[in-house]
């Protein structure tokens, strides 16, 4: 019954002189209408009187209750509104003014719900009011498929469950945490993956292992990136088809791969990253570390007994050795230690891993200073970062994008194994792990449906994450000429965040940039000629225009307001960044 209809029955009760507020009989007449609603329940109802944390109520059907008002609420007599039941005992109920899911004056939930006979609860009003929000018919048999969705996930937000239906996105606690980091703007993979290697390198150092397991997890980790695990996906690989698959993607970024982990760019050599200062620095806590003294495949020209190593005197175990260091100490400590600065960063991590595996017997003593360190964290970022994102020109081969989601979706689930195999299964990185994971997952749901991805890019000294979205007008469905349109998003530290968009047809191409930065503007529009020369070359007529403001190109604009419904066709697609 609407409030009209209540407010009307009312009238004709006062006028009949039947109006009760505090005989018996109105007291059993609360018990048996409101006494049966559970705390949480939502009923109507107009404000007769409010007297001592009292107030009277008439309802729809012409009884007239009196309930406990819970807390000091400012309501006035003749006020028709929702109220919601805080507690039940069956003798008395308290009750509270309900403002949720926006039903103050909507009576039109209520009906919804009743008519559909589902609980009137707080959390069925917000959903029949998002669904409404949305533009989904609330009637019997939608609000019933619906709050199967919302009655699963009881933590999850309702309204992000209405609109990852509306979608078509599977819907569970994960999926919806996901669904709402990419709403926030929490979702770069480029943030969750740097988190990750810090987060990995610090159990390196962490106190909570002993020497033996820090080594046993060196070398699981090792052999995740540099050794077989790499090589073949080792058996962690899941196979479950939690990536992205081929198709789902478009043509560019996908193209099937066999699963073997990407060529590590062994250009990157310790010289080349490391300075004078952090040479000398990463050799002296290398010779702390009794197994690696004086090892010829770390070190080159000293003789392992001419190496000063302090860590050992402190080690009562090796005595005798650290008696024989102690004899060369000065001498030592004076001379300059060689590393073989000319190794690559993937070449050092083999020889480490190696010489620690060949000799642990000479003890490990010094090896979690050693993994402690800045410059062991640095080597091991530069290795993982080789993996994990991709350099600008490698976009050219759209398979290589698609093979790295599964390596990162494959090398996370046999880091979180290594990690709980090694006794650590309460820390920051496996909650990371599960994110990364989740992220691609979502991807990937997303693409059934929609052109997004997300791309992890290695830059000229920094990392950025880039989005791309891509979608078609309806009408090009099936037309190889029809319109495609393109948004894509890069935040970088140079030129900061920066938002393109680029519509096709043929041959012809407009793009529109927009920077936040007065600097990149300038840069960019002094070399727009050189772009457009390039693009001219390949064949396209280009009209290019530059904004100096920030466009937002977001999640929120290009995936949720339009739905999938408006989203056009999947539109499979390349482009060259060498232009």
């Amino acid at each position: 019954m609407r409030i009209s209809d209540m407010l009307r029955q009312y009238n004709r009760n006062v006028s009949n002189g039947t109006e009760e507020l505090r005989s018996v009989q109105g007291t059993q007449k609360l018990v048996s209408t409101v006494g049966e609603l559970a705390a949480g329940s939502v009923f109507e109802g107009t404000v007769n009187a409010v007297k001592g944390g009292k107030v009277t109520l008439a309802l729809g059907n012409g009884q007239v209750i009196t309930a406990r008002l819970d807390g000091k609420v400012d309501i006035r007599p003749g006020t028709a509104m929702f109220f919601q039941v805080k507690e039940n005992d069956g003798q008395t109920v308290a009750i509270r003014p309900y403002t949720g899911a926006g039903s103050m004056g909507n009576p039109t939930l209520l009906d919804a719900l009743t008519a559909a006979q589902i609980p009137v609860t707080d959390r069925a009003l917000a959903m029949t009011d998002a669904m409404m929000q949305e533009g989904m018919p609330i009637n019997r048999e939608n609000l019933l498929a619906m709050i199967k969705y919302v009655n699963a996930n009881p933590d999850a937000n309702v309204q992000t469950i209405v609109q990852m239906v509306k979608l078509g996105l599977p819907v569970n606690e994960i999926m919806a945490a996901q669904f709402e980091n990419y709403l926030s703007g929490h979702h770069a993979l480029v943030g969750e993956m740097d988190l990750a290697v810090s987060q990995m390198a610090e159990l390196f150092g962490s106190e909570a292992l002993s020497p033996e397991e820090t080594f046993a997890l060196y070398s699981k980790v090792m052999d995740i990136f540099l050794g077989e695990g790499a090589q073949s996906g080792g058996a962690a690989q899941t196979g479950q088809g939690a990536l992205p698959q081929e198709g789902a993607l478009p043509d560019a970024l996908a193209g099937g791969v066999n699963g073997n982990a990407q060529p590590v760019d062994v250009a990157v050599t310790l010289e080349q990253l490391f300075s004078e200062e952090q040479l000398k620095a990463l050799g002296k806590a290398l010779q702390n570390v009794p197994t690696l003294t004086g090892n010829p495949a770390l070190f080159a020209g000293v003789d392992g007994d001419e190496v000063f190593v302090d860590t050992m005197q402190e080690d009562a175990a090796l005595s005798g050795l650290a008696g024989q260091a102690g004899a060369a100490g000065e001498g030592a400590a004076a001379s300059q230690v060689n590393l073989h600065r000319e190794l690559g960063t993937v070449e050092f991590l083999r020889a480490l891993q190696q010489a620690l595996a060949e000799n642990q017997m000479n003890g490990l003593s010094g090896m979690p200073k050693l993994f402690a360190g800045k410059e062991f964290q640095m080597l091991l970022r530069n290795v993982i970062e080789q993996q994990w994102l991709l350099k600008p020109e490698e976009l050219k081969d759209g398979k290589k994008l698609m093979a790295l989601y599964e390596k990162l979706e494959r090398q996370m689930t046999q880091l979180d194994a290594a990690m709980r195999a090694t006794g650590l299964t309460q820390n920051s990185f496996l909650q990371t792990a599960a994110e990364i994971r989740g992220n691609i997952e979502f991807m990937n749901q997303m693409n059934q449906i929609y052109n997004y991805v997300q791309i992890p890019l290695k830059m000229s000294g920094q990392n950025a994450n880039g989005e791309l979205y891509v979608y078609t007008n309806k009408k090009g469905q099936g037309d190889s000429e029809g319109e495609l349109t393109a948004f894509l998003h890069l935040d970088m530290d140079a030129l900061g965040a920066t938002d393109v968009s680029v519509r096709m047809r043929e041959k012809k191409v407009q793009t529109n940039f927009y920077f936040e930065s007065d600097a990149s503007y300038r840069l960019v529009e002094m070399h727009l000629p050189i772009l457009e020369k390039r693009l001219k070359n390949k064949g396209y007529q280009c009209t290019f225009s530059i904004t100096n403001e920030r466009r937002g190109i977001s999640f929120k604009e290009n995936f949720v307001k339009k739905g999938n419904v408006q989203t056009g066709s999947v539109h499979r697609y390349s482009f060259d960044v060498r232009a």
